[in-house]
């Protein structure tokens, strides 16, 4: 299927399935992104806003932020309560620099779905940048308690406590995400300063060489 507008995909699928035409998965193409659209996952209720934030995930992980942005808008004005849009959304805007926005988005994800990790996580790092480390902490056990096989979230809490000093628990946290996924060499390389500053300095030097070796084959 070549380029089309949200309506006229819409029409497509919806006629496919109404005049049960055997429709398994269509591709479909527009400004330049790919979507890839199953019959069997389709939502006649849903479908403008799944489309919508198909679109945005696949402009932001090829860093077109503000047209990723502009989809994630769309699909939460067909769906005003989906958290995770508002999560996404925020994503875009703490990586265009414009945090206020991107805190209030993960908080209005937050009273959407208030068991949301990934929300929480993402507060919690926006919550450091605009220089409220001690303030984040709340967030970040909220996401390690949520995301528990999360090593992203384990050291993105070891790096918090890193900021307010409390270098065993930052080192326990580090140790605790690369034990999680042993090939997170940012861990290790946080770890290795976590373990520098309690003057460990001999564990140091091993994570810091096993960043450096994880590193090299990227």
């Amino acid at each position: 299927m070549g380029r089309a507008t949200l309506e006229n995909i819409a029409a497509f699928l919806i006629a496919g399935l109404n005049h049960s035409i055997a429709i398994n998965a269509v591709d479909v193409q527009v400004d330049e992104t790919a979507v890839k659209v199953y019959a069997d996952e389709i939502n006649l209720d849903t479908w403008p806003a799944e489309l919508a934030f198909r679109r945005g995930v696949s402009l932001l992980l090829r860093g077109r932020e503000r047209s990723a942005l502009n989809e994630f808008s769309r699909a939460i004005n067909f769906a005003p309560g989906w958290a995770v849009a508002y999560n996404a959304r925020g994503r875009c805007y703490r990586r265009l620099g414009v945090h206020d926005k991107a805190l209030a988005d993960y908080e209005r994800a937050l009273e959407e779905e208030p068991d949301l990790g990934e929300a929480h996580r993402n507060r919690a790092n926006i919550l450091i940048e605009l220089g409220r480390t001690e303030e984040s902490l709340q967030s970040f056990d909220r996401a390690v308690e949520l995301l528990q096989m999360s090593a992203l979230a384990y050291n993105n809490r070891g790096y918090a406590y890193q900021q307010v000093r409390e270098y065993m628990r930052a080192v326990a946290d580090h140790e605790h995400a690369v034990k999680l996924d042993p090939t997170y060499a940012e861990a290790f390389q946080d770890l290795a300063t976590a373990l520098e500053r309690m003057r460990r300095i001999r564990e140091a030097r091993v994570a810091y060489a096993e960043a450096e070796r994880l590193q090299a084959r990227v």
